[in-house]
């Protein structure tokens, strides 16, 4: 950092309007993170769609739908407007519903970033719920919830994402350093991986 600044002296500092080099770089913008909120909750329903859960479970995928279900689900048996019939990995993608409603919701930009997604309530919501605590069905009275904590799967949970959405984090920081940086320099920046 000296020597750039040594180097360049006050034309880095008008430049840069007394801010440091590093915090210029990694300005986000409310802008900046409801467009990369957005594509980022898109990888997190292609994730979970994939059968990869969260990072608590280490990325894994889900647990396997119970034998009764997949069957069900696999012969499009389910008494449903269903959309999938995938059974392995688990999905959880039976009419589509869930993740019509899981989208990007809010940004905020003050001290620290914040990235708002997921469902914002309903019936959907519930059901998110529901699969990370292991129950499954609808009461009624021919039937009742199944409990089976075995079979948790975690879509989302507060500052915890999978390794899908990990990359896409990751993309969104360096899309805003590489845009502030061409802002900054006046150049076009090109990074190889």
């Amino acid at each position: 950092m000296k020597a750039i600044s040594s180097y360049t002296g006050p034309i880095l500092s008008k430049r840069f309007r007394g801010l440091n080099i590093l915090e210029q770089l990694l300005k986000f913008t409310k802008s900046d993170l409801q467009k990369y909120g957005r594509e980022i909750a898109k990888v997190h329903i292609k994730q979970a769609q994939k059968g990869i859960g969260a990072a608590k479970q280490g990325g894994k995928t889900f647990p396997m739908y119970t034998a009764d279900y997949k069957r069900r689900k696999g012969a499009n048996k389910t008494g449903l407007k269903q959309k999938s019939t995938r059974t392995s990995p688990p999905d959880l993608t039976l009419t589509g519903d869930m993740f019509s409603a899981f989208g990007f919701l809010d940004a905020k930009v003050d001290g620290e970033l914040s990235l708002d997604y997921g469902i914002g309530g309903g019936r959907e919501a519930v059901k998110m719920q529901a699969h990370a605590m292991g129950r499954f069905g609808r009461p009624s009275k021919k039937s009742k919830i199944t409990r089976k904590p075995s079979k948790k799967r975690i879509v989302a949970k507060n500052g915890v994402v999978g390794p899908m959405v990990e990359k896409a984090i990751g993309k969104m920081f360096l899309g805003v350093v590489l845009q502030n940086l061409r802002r900054l320099t006046g150049r076009p920046i090109i990074i190889n991986m």
